[in-house]
């Protein structure tokens, strides 16, 4: 269960470094620009509701603790659900999230209750534009672009919160490396589609009671 902990939390710190810090609320978000409805990122316009460039997909990452991360996603992720999960001798662990209407529903597989929270998203951040301020407080080096799953990505790395270093292709983390203690963790996308989502998946479950924080 410590190491679920360790992973959530560096998921969290990692969807920080790529979306960036400029926050605004999500129930904002119902102002939509024109949207793109082919799974491409639309580069007319910039718009600082977007957590992704792109409207809707399907994500799913492993790491170097045999953690699974399945996420979908819509509205430019401002509509996400997250299976996190992991087998310990034969025993399935995790947690299912959801992000809906500007609230985060969080419980663990198994439990029938959960949290509830407001959510804040993060803007996707363009580096190439990033501030000096930024660039100082999070100790932040552009290393150029390399390949990863056969998208394009920026490569950038940050001394600050985890000595980390990040792939992102249009706003999305494709690959992130960070030092925990003496080894690194690593979170790598082995599967990504683009283009619409089942509406369903952004339903909360029946029988699981939501407590709000």
């Amino acid at each position: 269960m410590k190491n679920l902990k360790i992973i959530l939390f560096v998921f969290a710190i990692f969807s920080i470094i790529a979306c960036g810090e400029s926050k605004t609320k999500s129930d904002e978000t119902n102002n939509e620009k024109t949207e793109q409805t082919d799974g491409t990122s639309d580069e007319s316009t910039k718009d600082n509701t977007k957590i992704y460039k792109i409207k809707s997909g399907h994500l799913v990452y492993k790491t170097t603790m045999d953690m699974t991360i399945d996420t979908w996603f819509d509205d430019y992720g401002n509509k996400q659900y997250t299976v996190s999960s992991m087998e310990m001798f034969g025993e399935k662990s995790g947690t299912y999230s959801y992000i809906i209407d500007g609230y985060k529903y969080d419980y663990s597989i198994g439990s029938t209750e959960g949290t509830k929270m407001p959510y804040y998203a993060s803007a996707t951040t363009d580096y190439d534009d990033v501030s000096a301020e930024d660039i100082k407080k999070y100790g932040i080096e552009m290393l150029g672009n390399e390949t990863v799953a056969g998208k394009d990505c920026q490569v950038v790395s940050i001394t600050s919160p985890i000595a980390s270093k990040v792939w992102i292709w249009e706003g999305i983390p494709m690959k992130t490396v960070s030092k925990l203690g003496k080894e690194d963790f690593v979170m790598e996308i082995s599967e990504i589609e683009t283009g619409d989502v089942d509406a369903g998946k952004f339903e909360l479950p029946e029988g699981v009671t939501f407590s709000e924080y």
